[in-house]
């Protein structure tokens, strides 16, 4: 979040309102988004065209293309944490390193 700031400081010349877009991006952006993602699957009904009802494998990807793309920010935020573990477990890193 700092460095986004200080990109947005960068750029503009001044740092913006900072509690109100940390709040924002870092807490009510996910909750929302996590409210609107659960919602979506507890309401999920089976797809149908007037009388036709459509088969489990259209379903399967349907949701396939929905988790396909959602995927990709877990595994970087898993990825990313096991890195910084192997970095700020290794004995001869720099502590400066660690809090850049």
């Amino acid at each position: 979040f700092n460095n986004f700031m200080e990109d947005i400081q960068m750029m503009l010349g001044k740092r913006p309102l900072e509690p109100f877009w940390f709040f924002t991006w870092c807490i009510s952006g996910p909750i929302i988004t996590l409210v609107v993602f659960f919602s979506m699957i507890t309401r999920f009904r089976t797809p149908t065209e007037g009388n036709y009802e459509y088969p489990p494998y259209a379903n399967a990807l349907g949701w396939l293309m929905v988790c396909s793309s959602i995927i990709f920010i877990p595994s970087i935020m898993i990825y990313e944490m096991i890195k910084a573990w192997k970095i700020t477990n290794n004995p001869n890193y720099p502590v400066k390193r660690v809090f850049r």
